[in-house]
């Protein structure tokens, strides 16, 4: 029993080191898209942290060297505003390629872009349908408690 709950430990601790790896190799993949998006625009590490500091998010030039080397992590906020200093959905960069990024950012910043007028178009017919299927029930229970009303004054006791 001793050695079957030792192998046990020692494959899950296999499998959280194989798990981390993998989410240090996504970090250090983002950091690389967004060195990429740096050189594409002809910018300096300077000129990102300048830019981000211009949204409120400061962000030195040394972090975003670790950033773009993925020995830094990428907050939530910083995601967003780096986004938004490239001109892209904050969801891009996890979606662009890695190799190829001029011609296959364009697009996937217009796909996104797209599917972001999809989505809310669609937010907008699923509201919409709600609040038909609200008032739908509205007007039933309405005309329920006027029946039951009806019934009630005519000297008929009526259960709910």
């Amino acid at each position: 029993m001793r050695r079957l709950r030792e192998q046990t430990n020692n494959q899950d601790h296999a499998t959280r080191q194989q798990t981390g790896a993998t989410m240090y190799d996504a970090e250090r993949i983002i950091g690389a898209k967004f060195r990429a998006l740096r050189e594409e625009h002809g910018w300096t590490q300077a000129d990102v942290s300048d830019r981000l500091a211009a949204l409120g998010v400061p962000l030195h030039q040394t972090n975003v060297a670790k950033l773009e080397k993925g020995r830094r992590p990428l907050r939530v906020a910083e995601a967003f505003a780096l986004a938004q200093v490239f001109g892209m959905p904050p969801a891009a960069v996890f979606y662009m390629p890695t190799d190829g990024l001029t011609v296959d950012m364009e697009y996937a910043t217009m796909r996104l872009f797209e599917l972001d007028s999809e989505a809310r178009e669609r937010r907008q017919e699923l509201i919409e349908k709600i609040d038909a299927a609200i008032d739908y029930q509205a007007e039933v229970e309405y005309q329920r408690m006027t029946f039951i009303n009806a019934v009630r004054s005519a000297g008929v006791e009526v259960d709910k």
